[in-house]
């Protein structure tokens, strides 16, 4: 098989989804090709030289690829590339490929603008080359972001922009953002002066104060949509301690007014008034004054009272009428009343009118009072359903009004009626309670009742006590016993006796309190109220999707409180079929453990108050969910190693997965290490240590694999990229025979004897003399260190004296490196 032909399309682009520079290939239908090898021309990563460096290599033996992966990024595609086609046989002749910049628009020139109110029309002079097209952006003064406006291929564009500030247009060819041309817009807002104020009016008795006047720029920014208010400060001799923030009405043509409410100036006295205007970034205005005149001083001179009662002289309709006289324009009043010689009560207060005011005790829409009680007197006084008097007769009472001009501290103008007032409500409840159940444990409940139909608008309490002692309020009819004392459980009888209390809700007034008849009644005893530990089973049921149910055998679902495992909390489901719980939807996470659970069961008496906390425990093996990989690894070799450099490649994979990278390596799986969620690139040194030594080229493929506690994914292989082995390690140096200790020492001694001219014998002495000592000094637990050899000792270990030997680090050295130190 020959070497494959040339190719005979290539292209290099830049591919932004990817952040990466990309290739795309065409070669002959027929072409006889294993893959392709990238080169770039530029320095070595060795030595720097300059020349063609491979970058990637790509498997394929497809004849079109498109969009394959290569190193580097836009900025590279400045430089020469080539490829060749290669299989078996070797590479085919290369195919080059020059960077060619594109073409670029011409610059903006004459950039201008004219506007009509908020809009702004811009032109200028430029030519685009084709595909290009114009940007205009908008630039924010404020430095909140800039906006862009629109695009477009037109030698004009039209924007709209705010006429409250200034701001600056850049209009630039959108393929090169460098080439542009700008220009400030200068606002076109209304100069700030004070508005006009036009008039000042109190309106009321307790006074409404309406601001109204003209302002040219605060309808400005009313047409622009600005949000916009008024403060305005009252006061008396200049204090502006006083004031009202409310928004601003529009009343078109530049007309706008502000109002609230106020206290009455005192007598004799004016307002000052002033007006302070917000609009958005225009500011502020400055106050225009205005002084407003108090009204003519006006006091209460006479007031009387007079009841109007139904020709046929039942208790309604009843209409009490307020008569009073002031010496100068209608006043408000501020009327209050009392009965039978009781508190005065606030009553009411009128508008500011002069002449009578007619108060309808029982309603106006009820002919016979006794449904819509809700006059202002029946209200002050709680009369609406019951004054508590005796149920038989009619109730007469004596009413007393009293008034004064309102908000002032006058003295009070009271007038007493001539005839007294019947009051009567229809509505005075009866209430008992009787046993009305009994239980197998001699337990009796004990229900208080009304005697007729509570209206709504009324609350009804219960209290009871026990021997006459405790005040415990009865929140359930069938739980009252809760709240007995446990000493009195004692399964003797008891004078029990119950207070019913009536409640108005509208105002919260007590309208009866009303005690029952006491009754003896044969309280249980405490310990026939306990409820016994009962033993509970359980049964896990195992569903499709991997959760998981349980079934807990007599025990009522609403008794289960909690259920937790190691970690805290678990979420769960309960209903009951039957006299089982069935606790579904128990999710737990797939981690190969087993889960203990905690089943928390309490059950109450809501009768007796006694209550059993229990738990059940239950145990379940979780399986292992399979991690998910990754869909790609690419390795890259980024260099071979040298001498003083280890071998680098770069791994890169979609990020979003904890990984457990690997290596195959002659037929072994290596674990290089795990990488995070986050991380999708990693760079590998030094595999060269893991390979055989003088192997030359290897053929390795890197693998990433999904990673969790205790499971593993399916492993995806990268391209293969061949890396440089160690060489092969020096033979091992021929080694003396060894040399037993009688002709060591042999030796030894003649070496003495010439060396030092020290006679033989005396040499023996001297070294059988010293080694003697050694072994004393060695065998009594004691230590000797030989300079370039160790040190040896005498230790002890598991109760037996032993001998011990620690080489000198240089001995080792010398040793292995075959070099003999001094």
């Amino acid at each position: 098989m020959p070497a494959p032909a040339t190719p005979l399309s290539f292209q290099v682009y830049y591919r932004s989804d990817w952040y990466a520079n990309v290739c795309d290939i065409t070669t002959a239908p027929d072409s006889d090709h294993q893959g392709f090898y990238v080169y770039r021309y530029g320095p070595s990563v060795v030595d720097g030289s300059m020349g063609w460096q491979l970058i990637q290599t790509i498997n394929s033996t497809a004849t079109n690829l498109t969009s394959e992966y290569i190193t580097g990024n836009e900025v590279d595609l400045s430089k020469p590339h080539r490829i060749t086609a290669f299989n078996a046989e070797g590479e085919s002749t290369p195919l080059e490929w020059m960077y060619s910049p594109p073409p670029q628009s011409d610059p903006i020139i004459d950039l201008a603008f004219t506007r009509t109110g908020s809009m702004v029309v811009l032109t200028w002079t430029g030519t685009l080359v084709n595909g290009d097209a114009w940007t205009v952006k908008l630039l924010d003064p404020a430095g909140y972001g800039n906006d862009e406006i629109s695009t477009t291929t037109e030698n004009n564009a039209t924007v709209q922009t705010g006429l409250w500030q200034d701001r600056t247009i850049e209009v630039y060819s959108t393929q090169n953002p460098a080439n542009l041309a700008s220009l400030a817009i200068p606002h076109n807002r209304p100069d700030l002066t004070a508005p006009a104020l036009l008039s000042v009016i109190r309106e009321g008795a307790y006074n409404t104060l309406t601001v109204e006047f003209s302002s040219d720029w605060l309808q400005s920014a009313h047409e622009e949509g600005l949000s916009y208010d008024g403060t305005v400060y009252y006061s008396v001799a200049g204090d502006d301690s006083s004031s009202f923030s409310n928004g601003v009405e529009s009343l078109g043509n530049s007309q706008f007014r502000t109002m609230a409410d106020v206290p009455l100036p005192p007598d004799g006295e004016e307002y000052q008034v002033t007006l302070e205007l917000t609009a958005g970034v225009f500011g502020t205005a400055p106050r225009p004054m205005h002084v407003l005149a108090n009204a003519p001083v006006s006091v209460l001179t006479g007031m009387a009272l007079t009841l109007f009662v139904g020709a046929t002289g039942a208790i309604t309709p009843s209409v009490l009428t307020i008569h009073w006289t002031v010496s100068a324009t209608p006043l408000a009043l501020e009327i209050e009343t009392r009965v039978d010689g009781m508190v005065w009560q606030p009553t009411l207060t009128t508008e500011a009118i002069n002449g009578q005011f007619d108060a309808w005790l029982h309603g106006k829409n009820d002919p016979t009072g006794l449904l819509d009680q809700t006059g202002p007197l029946d209200i002050a006084h709680g009369y609406r359903y019951s004054d508590g008097k005796p149920s038989q007769g009619t109730s007469l009472h004596t009413v007393e009004a009293r008034a004064r001009k309102a908000g002032s501290s006058d003295a009070w103008l009271e007038a007493v009626m001539p005839a007294v007032l019947p009051l009567r409500s229809k509505y005075y409840p009866f209430v008992d309670w009787t046993i009305n159940r009994q239980y197998a444990n001699a337990v009796s409940w004990d229900s208080p009742f009304f005697m007729g139909t509570v209206p709504v608008e009324m609350r009804r309490e219960w209290h009871f006590s026990v021997d006459g002692e405790g005040d415990y309020a009865v929140e359930q009819a069938a739980a009252w016993l809760a709240q007995v004392p446990r000493e009195a459980l004692d399964g003797a009888s008891h004078e029990i006796q119950f207070t019913a209390t009536l409640i108005n809700t509208v105002d919260s007034q007590v309208i009866s309190v009303i005690p029952t008849a006491n009754r003896l009644v044969s309280l249980p005893t405490a310990a026939d109220l306990e409820i016994p530990e009962t033993p509970y089973q359980t049964n896990l049921i195992t569903e499709y999707d991997g959760s998981f149910s349980l079934v807990i055998t007599g025990l009522s679902s609403n008794a289960i409180t909690a259920v937790n495992d190691e970690s805290g909390p678990v979420a769960f489901t309960a209903r009951n079929v039957g006299t089982n719980a069935i606790l579904e939807a128990i999710e737990l996470p797939q981690d190969g453990l087993t889960h203990g659970l905690t089943i928390t069961v309490h059950r109450e008496n809501v009768l007796t108050g006694f209550e059993k906390t229990q738990a059940v425990f239950t145990a379940i093996k979780m399986s292992v969910e399979t991690p998910a990989s990754p869909n790609q690894l690419t390795a890259e070799l980024l260099r071979q190693a040298t001498r003083q450099l280890p071998d680098q490649v770069r791994l890169s994979w979609p990020a979003g997965l904890l990984v457990q990278l690997v290596a195959v390596v002659h037929g072994r799986l290596l674990i290089l290490g795990y990488a995070d969620s986050t991380t999708n690139e990693v760079m590998v040194e030094d595999l060269r240590k893991s390979l055989k030594a003088g192997s030359g080229l290897n053929a390795v493929r890197f693998g990433v694999r999904g990673f969790a506690l205790r499971a593993l994914g399916s492993v995806v292989l990268s391209n293969e990229v061949l890396i440089q082995a160690l060489p092969a390690p020096p033979a091992p140096p021929v080694l003396d025979p060894v040399i037993n200790q009688a002709t060591f020492l042999e030796e030894l001694f003649d070496e003495q004897e010439v060396d030092s001219f020290v006679p033989l014998a005396d040499v023996e002495n001297i070294v059988k003399t010293g080694l003697s000592k050694i072994k004393t000094l060695l065998a009594q637990g004691g230590h000797v260190s030989l300079n370039g050899f160790g040190i040896f000792k005498a230790v002890w270990k598991n109760g037996e004296r032993q001998a011990n030997f620690t080489f000198d680090s240089a001995f080792k050295r010398s040793v292995v490196e075959g070099v003999v130190i001094p």
